[in-house]
């Protein structure tokens, strides 16, 4: 059994601020941090996390997302330094970029994200570099499918872009996976967003996805930066799960998974910056597919 703890939205920032890109996307984005995020985050909380993952075992990261304010390299390496410190020796670190990660259209070209998350080839030749997805064995049993659903976007646009070459890669590697169980993880939830500036585009397309394969049993995502746990397994969706932002100044929210041979473990938990509280805990049956 693997324990698997999912966060999201970390959004790291380095006010830094350069002449050379006044009227860049950073721009907008450090006016954001100065004006509203700085007074909502609180990375300092972050420093409780190493120790929950060691009491309670934890032995797979699951981080979808958003590491950064502005897509900055020292934004990306202090993320990745704390999720090294979580994930301690033993630990695995499956991550996901998200809109804020590949920020400005250099960052996207460049994909400075995985210069510090690195994307590997698990099953078959799919790494997220290069093809958008990726697949490894996640425990005996399962098998973990992530997604990169990140482009540039327009100066004041936060969307999501679920490309038709990113799905055809998915559909393929799919088609390749055994019949085993799947989580599968991107940033983005593939439902319209409230504000259509924030909504993945090709959402729908990857709806069906889902929708067609019995096999995803999970669909993790962040983003939102509000905790959610919807089962949608009547309707044929899965189980979409969204661990919200662990760094909403004390209330941010983050989810602790246990994959059971007959049973999905849930439990959500609040942190602030003298402790961590259970807010919630579930175990819902499998409805494992034939």
């Amino acid at each position: 059994m693997k324990r698997i703890l999912h966060l999201s939205d970390l959004h790291f920032c380095n006010p830094a601020f350069r002449l050379s890109e006044l009227f860049s996307k950073r721009s907008v984005g450090l006016l954001n941090f100065w004006f509203s995020r700085r007074y909502c985050l609180a990375p300092s909380q972050l420093s409780l996390l190493p120790a929950f993952a060691r009491e309670y075992s934890v032995d797979t990261i699951l981080f979808t997302g958003d590491a950064s304010t502005t897509g900055r390299e020292k934004e990306l390496f202090a993320a990745a330094q704390l999720l090294r410190e979580i994930a301690g020796e033993r630990g695995h670190i499956l991550a996901l970029p998200g809109n804020h990660d590949h920020y400005t259209k250099k960052d996207f070209q460049r994909k400075t994200f995985y210069r510090y998350f690195p994307s590997s080839p698990g099953f078959g030749k799919y790494t997220l570099k290069e093809h958008g997805v990726e697949a490894h064995l996640l425990q005996e049993g399962w098998f973990y499918v992530g997604i990169d659903t990140v482009e540039s976007t327009p100066l004041y646009s936060s969307q999501g872009v679920f490309s038709k070459k990113v799905e055809q890669n998915l559909r393929t590697l799919l088609a390749e996976l055994p019949k085993m169980p799947i989580f599968l993880a991107s940033h983005f939830p593939f439902f319209p967003f409230d504000a259509p500036r924030k909504t993945l585009q090709g959402g729908d397309r990857l709806e069906n996805i889902i929708a067609q394969d019995p096999r995803i049993e999970i669909y993790a995502h962040g983003h939102t930066h509000r905790s959610c746990i919807a089962d949608l397994r009547e309707e044929g969706r899965g189980l979409i799960v969204d661990s919200g932002s662990v760094s909403l100044q004390g209330q941010g929210t983050f989810h602790l998974y246990d994959l059971l041979d007959q049973e999905i473990g849930i439990a959500v938990y609040q942190i602030s910056a003298e402790k961590i509280t259970p807010v919630r805990t579930m175990r819902l049956n499998r409805n494992t597919f034939q």
